[in-house]
């Protein structure tokens, strides 16, 4: 028998006496049962970072060190002068609470934060892990 307690199915074992057939059900050790919110929000913060590393390496190759460039500074090129908000101008779906925590002309880590999970991506080349930068 499956038992739904929250966002956790588990299976109960034992067996049941007293209701004509006995029946036999069975529980997952604690380590087993698995928070299907916590996934979900670490696998939509996991897939945001990846869209946002794809938006990071445009912003570096387009911000060479000119007015005219991402930033529109000429003292920047790479990864320097990247913010959210350019990051947004180039993918206009990015996560709202995508933040830049390090950055420098030649890489950067990036974290998202969705629900109770935060993800982070470390570039280049952007590597999406779990956890903070």
């Amino acid at each position: 028998m499956q038992v739904t307690a929250g966002p956790a199915a588990v299976t109960v074992d034992g067996t049941l006496y007293g209701f004509g057939t006995p029946a036999r059900v069975a529980l997952p050790a604690a380590q087993e049962v698995v928070d299907g919110g916590a996934v979900a929000s670490a696998q939509r913060a996991q897939a945001g970072l990846r869209d946002a590393a794809v938006a990071a390496e445009t912003y570096s190759l387009e911000n060479s060190g000119k007015r005219t460039d991402a930033d529109r500074d000429a003292g920047t090129a790479g990864y320097l002068g990247m913010t959210p908000r350019l990051l947004r101008g180039i993918d206009g779906t990015l996560d709202p609470a995508l933040r830049i925590v390090i950055v420098s002309a030649q890489d950067y880590c990036i974290e998202l934060a969705v629900g109770s999970a935060t993800a982070h991506a470390a570039g280049p080349p952007a590597r999406v892990a779990p956890g903070r930068c």
